[in-house]
């Protein structure tokens, strides 16, 4: 049986126009160091019945699931929009998210963003 020993933290200030937020990740058993996200968002409702939201986020990866040797830093930047639509009890919430790689994760060169074989 393979155990797994994580820890997750998240403060977030919902409160604020742009919802900024941190969530730090560590994992003791599988991992080799820690993984903090900074978020931030902004929601409005242009109708009763449709919310429009947009987020953004900065991942700094402190060694967790890096390959051997690879350099830390900042690891990916997303952004994304939602447009969650509510009928009665329903909510149908379609979304777009795009990631820009900013370390070589993978261990694979790259070369504009395209991944040699």
């Amino acid at each position: 049986m393979i155990q797994a020993m994580k820890f997750f933290a998240r403060k977030g200030m919902p409160e604020i126009v742009l919802q900024p937020a941190i969530t730090i990740f560590y994992d003791f058993t599988n991992g080799d160091g820690y993984y903090v996200l900074l978020e931030t968002g902004y929601s409005f409702k242009p109708l009763k019945f449709l919310e429009t939201a947009f987020s953004a986020s900065l991942g700094y990866n402190g060694g967790q699931w890096l390959a051997e040797g690879s350099d830390r830093g900042f690891s990916d930047f997303n952004i994304g929009i939602s447009l969650a639509y509510a009928w009665n009890e329903l909510r149908i919430i379609p979304f777009a998210n795009y990631t820009f790689v900013l370390l070589d994760a993978s261990g694979k060169k790259t070369i504009s963003g395209l991944e040699s074989l």
